[in-house]
This record gives structure tokens, sequence and C-alpha cells, in this order.
């Protein structure tokens, strides 16, 4: 049986860094499984900060391939829910599929690699 259930969490270390790992639940058992190279350091200054949003970034790409992997219907429609919010911050609640070519697609690209990663839980739509 695949898990139906995907989250990504962290554990504080000994040196105040945080270990991320996704948690899953398989066959009604959690499992943790530690991300490589998916460490948050203590922010001591601007590069430290920019380091530990990459970490974050790359883990959630990794959680989302996971949720995605475990068939959880629930997850996949949170992500439309998601895509549709950005679309409307990138173009405007009036966006027309006549706007949609090359340049759209690439300046969707671009916002969408600085753009805050939403959640369900923090995209205003009820459950």
């Amino acid at each position: 049986m695949q898990a139906r259930f995907v989250s990504l969490r962290g554990k504080k270390l000994t040196s105040g860094n945080v270990a991320l790992y996704l948690n899953r639940q398989e066959n009604g058992k959690h499992i943790k499984r530690y991300l490589d190279k998916s460490i948050l350091s203590i922010e001591t200054d601007e590069n430290v900060k920019v380091r530990n949003q990459e970490t974050i970034k790359r883990a959630r790409t990794i959680a989302d391939e996971a949720l995605e992997e475990s068939g959880n219907k629930h997850g996949y429609y949170y992500t439309l829910q998601v895509l549709a919010k950005h679309i409307s911050l990138y173009s405007g609640k009036n966006a027309k599929l006549q706007q949609v070519d090359k340049d759209y697609i690439l300046g969707f690209i671009s916002y969408l690699k600085i753009a805050k990663n939403f959640n369900y839980k923090r995209t205003g739509l009820k459950r």
C-alpha cells in the first residue's frame, strides 16, 4: 500500500540547527525519512538566510513529489488551488486564456521562482 499522508517536518539538533525530514504514513505506521543536505542553520547573516531559503525550497519540492507519488487526491486538489492562486496573483483576477503565450509562460516561471510557497493552510481557501 502506498503512503497516503506526507508532511515536511523538522527536528531541532543540539547545535541549534534543524534537520528536515519527510513524515509519511504507510500501512498505519509513521515513517521518518531525513533529507540529505537539508539542514537549516542558525541565521547569523544574509548568506545563511539565503541558503536556508534554498534548502526549504528544495525540501518542499521533495515533499510535493512524495505527496504526488502517494496518490493522495486531497493534496492534488490543494495543489491545483494554489496554482490558481498564483495565476491570479501573477495575472490579476481577470486572466484570460488568450493571454497565454511563450512570453507569458516564461514570465510566470520567473514569478514562481521568487513567489511565496503557499500550502493549503495559507491559501485562504476553505477545505
